[in-house]
């Protein structure tokens, strides 16, 4: 990197950064991307897993973005086909009001007719169904222990939902990469390259040499999200800070699979006096992921607290969302924990209000800092099209004259190139080795799609590595040691936690990270002692409850 100049450098690679990357090197640029953390470390490894197509916004008649996220919805299981598939929800009715009957129906005729296309050349798998409306007994019947006499049926309807948020993100880098791209995680941006008033790169320093280098680039991405306000301090100028404040946001995975195939949504009341709040309760690999717990955060960026508080709070949400559920602390399995731009004047709220729409600041226009633009993004589903939005903005400010046709929403990400899912995971299920088993099958089919095959070719030449890490799990060796060689994989927590889906549920246990360590020592040339610190660090990366 420090050899090159670019036309454009990212800084921050969670799923904002790693779909800029992908879009820039898709469209001929020369890219460089870089993270202080691994690739999906932060914000972005906090999420409840859903592809949104957008039924929210219709109650704030927010049309265009029901369109957009229907869109985007679309395009994520035409790129990925493997790691995001259609998800049933239900939203119970109740009363006079908005979240009545009527007003349901009508919102799910309208949803209907504003995305009419979603089915159009799809996959049958990932067809979206029409809207509907149920009668009481039927909601009861998709939600067992719902025992709220306010509710009189229920709307339901079809988003989407990711196999591994994780694996999203990392296949995007990966997309990026053979696009081109270069990529380095754990290397931390600390100051910008500055001629005059003009940013003309960034200097980075090596977590792991602990060297510093200079990225010279045309322009430079700010794509940190929480840490977007730190970063432009860098330049030591009056500029636009973008970020108003910051939310914590929780959500649980609970040991429990409270519902079977669809997710739901319900209100819940901290107290009498409490503001209602709606939860999301969405059944994923076998247990039940909840959430969001939010409220204000303060202090560094760095340092996010869990509090006793928070937790038990979360808990009484739950409870008083779904009371038959009888959730305690003993339920939970981990604490997810990000932290999320909010709206302007909502930090005085009592619960603040993350940001509703995406913000792309030119700082050049906005402040007179030329080569600088500040991407903050908001969800998953549209990270792909803001940077589609970003890169033709790139382009422009360059002065380039071609690369303004985006393929982004039709190339598959590493993995994705598969036209019918049902009948490429029967087809891999008949040829998978006697030796594994289904459920490793299965999983080494919806997270890395046709790239399954490296992965089974590592265990057929080396037999240890179709065993499974653990009795327990699903993962096979083949899965940690194709992390460490393949995809820049350079402590356990990124094996654990972001590339093979060990840690995302619930915290391993001692044998299975020991296992791991193994593997990855065998691949990294690790020690004893090294051995023993990652171990370690993975424990103290998970929050304590």
């Amino acid at each position: 990197m420090a050899q090159k100049t670019y036309d454009v450098a990212i800084v921050g690679c969670g799923v904002y950064g790693a779909f800029a990357a992908r879009e820039a090197a898709l469209r001929g640029l020369s890219v460089a991307v870089i993270d202080k953390k691994d690739f999906c470390g932060a914000t972005s490894a906090n999420s409840l897993k859903i592809i949104h197509g957008g039924v929210r916004y219709l109650q704030q008649l927010d049309i265009a973005r029901v369109v957009e996220s229907a869109k985007e919805r679309k395009n994520l299981m035409r790129i990925a086909p493997h790691l995001v598939h259609p998800l049933p929800c239900v939203m119970p009715t109740r009363g006079l009001l908005m979240r009545s009957k009527p007003a349901m129906f009508a919102g799910m005729l309208l949803n209907d007719l504003l995305t009419s296309g979603r089915n159009r050349n799809v996959d049958s798998e990932k067809t979206i169904p029409a809207g509907s409306i149920v009668s009481r007994d039927e909601l009861m019947q998709l939600v067992p222990g719902l025992t709220d006499s306010r509710y009189d049926g229920a709307a339901v309807w079809h988003d989407a939902l990711a196999f591994s948020t994780e694996r999203l993100v990392i296949s995007a880098v990966k997309a990026a990469v053979q696009a081109g791209a270069d990529a380095a995680n754990y290397a931390q941006a600390v100051r910008f390259l500055l001629n005059g008033k003009k940013v003309t790169g960034v200097v980075v320093k090596d977590l792991v040499s602990g060297d510093e280098v200079t990225i010279k680039s045309r322009l430079v991405v700010n794509n940190t999200g929480p840490w977007s306000n730190e970063v432009l301090s860098f330049l030591e100028e009056d500029v636009t800070m973008p970020v108003a404040g910051l939310a914590l946001e929780l959500n649980f995975v609970l040991k429990r699979q409270l519902l079977k195939n669809h997710a739901v949504g319900l209100a819940g009341y901290r107290n009498a006096d409490a503001k209602e709040r709606l939860l999301f309760f969405v059944p994923w690999h076998g247990v039940t992921m909840v959430g969001t717990y939010c409220r204000l955060h303060a202090g560094r960026v760095d340092r996010i607290q869990v509090l006793d508080h928070d937790i038990n709070s979360f808990i009484e949400d739950i409870n008083s969302a779904l009371p038959s559920a009888g959730i305690t602390r003993d339920d939970i399995a981990i604490v997810h924990a990000g932290l999320l731009p909010i709206e302007a004047g909502s930090e005085m709220w009592p619960e603040p209000e993350p940001l509703r729409h995406y913000r792309l600041i030119d700082h050049g226009r906005k402040d007179g800092i030329e080569g600088i633009f500040t991407v903050l993004g908001v969800k998953y589903t549209t990270a792909r099209d803001v940077a589609e939005k970003t890169m033709n903005k790139v382009l422009r400010h360059l002065g380039k004259s071609g690369g303004f046709t985006s393929s982004s929403d039709t190339t598959p990400l590493p993995g994705g190139d598969i036209t019918d899912f049902q009948r490429f995971v029967k087809e891999a299920m008949a040829a998978s080795p006697k030796e594994l088993g289904n459920a490793s099958m299965t999983k080494l089919l919806y997270s890395y799609g046709t790239e399954y095959r490296a992965i089974l070719d590592m265990g057929l030449a080396d037999g240890g590595l179709l065993k499974t890490i653990s009795p327990t799990s699903s993962v096979i060796g083949a899965e940690v040691v194709h992390a460490a060689r393949n995809e820049m994989a350079l402590n356990l927590g990124d094996v654990v936690f972001r590339r093979a889906d060990i840690g995302s549920a619930g915290m391993p246990d001692e044998d299975t990270l020991r296992t791991c360590a193994k593997l990855m020592a065998r691949e990294l040339s690790w020690d004893k002692a090294k051995v023993e610190k990652e171990i370690t660090h993975v424990k103290s990366e998970v929050i304590k409850f």
